[in-house]
């Protein structure tokens, strides 16, 4: 969803607009467990790929997340994962992680989030099993908080 926003130029007194991207704020981890499950997995390709996208947009211009670059759409991760065993995966979901959890910080969100997150309950988690749905959960409700932040302040 796109909304025009008209930005005045105080050196030339112009007027110009820009687009302003609404990010989804609602998203529902039980859903994304649930659908994952029936479509065996493609659902959770699209949603990752939708979720870098839109980390993408909230950190653009932003210099303290510049040092992680650009997080590449997860189909592309998911294809790479047969060459690397799965590495990839580990890579993009750290760094996801990362920027999400630097962005909540910058932004004074109340929300903890960080790469402790991934490796606890995402990577060690897989022991007890339930671990990497309470890290998607984390990640799906600190994303929903970053872009109900971003919607209202309009970046």
């Amino acid at each position: 969803m796109t909304e025009n926003q008209k930005i005045i130029n105080s050196s030339t007194n112009k007027v110009t607009e820009k687009q302003f991207y609404k990010i989804k704020s609602d998203r529902d981890t039980l859903s994304f467990i649930l659908f994952g499950i029936i479509t065996f997995g493609i659902y959770d390709i699209v949603v990752l790929t939708q979720i870098s996208k839109d980390i993408n947009r909230i950190t653009a211009n932003k210099e303290n997340t510049s040092w992680l670059g650009k997080s590449w759409p997860y189909y592309l991760i998911f294809i790479l994962d047969f060459i690397t065993v799965g590495f990839a995966s580990l890579i993009w979901f750290e760094n996801l992680t990362a920027k999400i959890g630097i962005e909540l910080k910058n932004r004074n969100l109340p929300f903890e989030f960080s790469t402790k997150t991934f490796w606890g309950w995402f990577f060690f988690g897989r022991l007890i099993l339930i671990g990497p749905f309470v890290y998607f959960y984390k990640l799906i409700n600190g994303l929903n908080t970053l872009a109900a932040d971003y919607n209202n302040n309009e970046g």
